[in-house]
């Protein structure tokens, strides 16, 4: 292989082009988009690898196929991007409303399962105070017909008592 210099006519060698083409798909492997990769290496294709060094073949047919797979799930999730119903003012509700549940966290220093049963004890006593009027009212009555009943059974005639007490 002859090096590769400033001025000097660059021979590529069987061995530099597979060098190249390794390098280039395991550094693009390492966390790029799919449009990169394949602009990154559409002049050193897996065929001409493969055409190198015929184990490659395998890799190559692997490399295309994942490649074609990429592009595909791409799309896909373009597609489905593309989709979505955006609306910035529910975004903003929904941010709010999270900054809010943030905020209650903090405050009362529980989780959201804490802040919920709280909330359910919360209403519990709410209700207790708004409706008092009412059970009052309720119990009010309840008690009028108790005494009332009372009084009904003190008016009846009682049985006489037994006249020849037995005294021991």
């Amino acid at each position: 292989m002859i090096p590769y210099a400033p001025g000097a006519i660059f021979c590529a060698t069987p061995r530099s082009l597979l060098t190249r083409w390794i390098r280039r798909w395991t550094r693009s492997a390492a966390g790029r988009t799919t449009p990169c990769l394949w602009r990154r290496t559409r002049h050193i294709t897996p065929a001409k690898a493969s055409a190198y060094a015929s184990e490659l073949e395998a890799a190559a047919e692997n490399i295309n196929s994942a490649v074609f797979t990429l592009t595909d799930a791409a799309e896909t999730l373009r597609d489905f991007r593309d989709s979505l119903d955006f609306s910035p003012e529910e975004y903003n509700e929904l941010e709010t409303r999270i900054a809010l549940l943030n905020k209650l966290q903090r405050k009362y220093s529980r989780d959201e399962d804490a802040l919920i049963s709280y909330l359910d004890e919360c209403r519990e006593k709410l209700d207790g105070i708004q409706y008092a009027e009412e059970r009052s009212a309720k119990l009010r009555r309840e008690l009028d017909a108790a005494a009332k009943d009372c009084a009904a059974k003190r008016r009846r005639p009682q049985r006489e008592a037994p006249r020849g007490r037995i005294r021991a």
